[in-house]
């Protein structure tokens, strides 16, 4: 099942941590789970904005690199209203040992 949410306020500071701050604001707790970002859906708009402020801090040469780094670690998108998010199940694993998931062991 999954969860819609109203994408809680936030504020895009243009610095490396604007991402791992975002999905904090999700409910994303770093020291005791994983995050699936395959799980996380936003609009095409807002995910545009995020991936802007997360790239833009870098200089040119390097801004290529961030955005593959995005495309790994951001959202991903669906057509949905700007101000929403969804969360499906398994957005976030609790961590066992080292960063391996619970269900990775289990399953």
């Amino acid at each position: 099942m999954s969860t819609v949410m109203k994408i809680p306020e936030f504020e895009l500071t243009g610095q490396p941590d604007d991402l791992t701050n975002w999905y904090k604001r999700l409910g994303w707790n770093p020291d005791t789970h994983m995050i699936d970002p395959t799980k996380v859906k936003v609009s095409v708009n807002t995910n545009k904005c995020l991936m802007d402020s997360y790239t833009n801090q870098f200089s040119r040469e390097i801004r290529i690199n961030a955005m593959f780094v995005w495309m790994n670690y951001g959202p991903s998108v669906k057509d949905m209203p700007d101000d929403e998010v969804i969360l499906e199940d398994g957005w976030i694993v609790e961590h066992v040992n080292n960063g391996v998931s619970r269900m990775d062991m289990e399953g």
